[in-house]
C-alpha cells in the first residue's frame, strides 16, 4: 500500500501533529509513505522521520494549478494510490482527483469544523465527498454528521494517537500547586468548549481557590477569543484562569505531556 498524507501547514497542532504521526507510523509497515505540505511549513518538519517522502507545494491560492500538477506528478512518481487529506486540505486531493481519476482520497476530518460550517460554505465539501473513497473522524459527533450530511457512506472513527520519539526534554513550569493544576489543550474556538471549563474555575475558585486551570492552544484574536478572555477578567478568575498561546510553549507541552488536543 502506498499512501501520503496532506496538511496545510506544518505549525504546531492537532490536525498538524496526527498527518504527521500518520506518515511516520505507516513509513514503518507500508510500502511507501509521504507527507504533502500546501500552504506552510512549521517546526513540526523537524519530527517526520526518515523514510517519509516529504513534498512542500507552497499553494498561493485556492485553485493553484501549479500545486495541483506538481502532486499529481509526486503521485505518479511514487505510485501513490491514497491521498489520505486532513481537514481543508481535502479540496486540493479533489483537484487531483479530476485529473487522476486512478488516486483514491480518504479524507481526515480532525476539528469539528464542518458542523458549523454554513449550507453555503460547505457545498464543496458535499460535492468533493461523492469522489472520497472513504472518511476518517476523531469522535462519534462528527461521525454521525459525516454519515448524515456528506456522500460517502464508508466512514469510520479512528481515534488520535500520539507517536514516540527520542529527543530531549524541556521542561515547562506552569502556575500553580502541584497536584492542583488542569491542563486544556486545545485551539481557541467555539467547537472546544472552553466556557464550560471556565465556569467549572468560576465555581471551583470560591471552594477551592489554590486549583488552577491552564488553557493552551492557538489565539485567532476573534471574536470568541474576546469573550473568552472578557469572561475571565468580568469574573475576577485572572488568578485560576491562564491562558497560554506561544507555539513554542504548545510544542513543549506537545513533547512533554505526549497530548493531542
Amino acid at each position: 500500500m502506498r499512501i501520503a498524507q496532506i496538511i496545510d501547514s506544518l505549525d504546531v497542532g492537532g490536525a498538524e501533529q496526527m498527518a504527521v504521526n500518520y506518515a511516520n507510523a505507516l513509513s514503518k509497515e507500508i510500502s511507501f509513505s509521504g507527507i504533502v505540505v500546501t500552504r506552510r511549513e512549521g517546526s513540526l518538519k523537524s519530527r517526520i522521520v526518515e523514510g517519509v517522502e516529504y513534498l512542500f507545494l507552497n499553494k498561493k491560492k485556492v485553485i493553484d494549478w501549479n500545486a495541483v500538477f506538481r502532486l499529481k506528478e509526486y503521485c505518479k512518481k511514487n505510485k501513490v494510490q491514497f491521498l489520505q487529506p486532513h481537514s481543508s486540505s481535502y479540496f486540493l486531493a479533489f483537484l487531483v482527483k479530476l485529473i487522476y481519476p486512478r488516486i483514491q482520497i480518504v479524507w481526515h476530518d480532525h476539528n469539528g469544523l464542518s458542523e458549523f460550517l454554513s449550507s453555503q460554505k460547505w457545498i464543496p465539501l458535499k460535492v468533493a465527498s461523492f469522489f472520497f473513497k472513504g472518511i476518517i473522524v476523531v469522535n462519534y459527533q462528527l461521525k454521525n454528521w459525516a454519515t448524515k450530511e456528506l456522500n460517502c457512506k464508508d466512514v469510520i472513527y479512528l481515534p488520535n494517537f500520539t507517536h514516540q520519539q527520542n529527543e530531549k526534554l524541556s521542561e515547562t513550569v506552569l502556575k500553580g500547586n502541584e497536584g492542583k493544576r488542569i491542563l486544556c489543550l486545545a485551539n481557541l474556538r467555539d467547537q472546544k468548549n472552553h466556557f464550560l471549563l471556565i465556569r467549572v474555575a468560576e465555581k471551583l475558585s470560591k471552594s477551592h481557590p489554590d486549583w488552577t486551570f491552564h488553557l493552551v492552544g492557538k489565539d485567532f484574536e476573534d471574536e470568541y477569543s474576546e469573550k473568552l478572555k472578557a469572561f475571565i477578567l468580568s469574573n475576577q478568575l485572572g488568578e485560576n484562569v491562564f491562558y497560554m498561546v506561544l507555539e513554542m510553549m504548545l510544542h513543549q507541552l506537545l513533547i512533554n505531556l505526549r497530548l493531542l488536543y
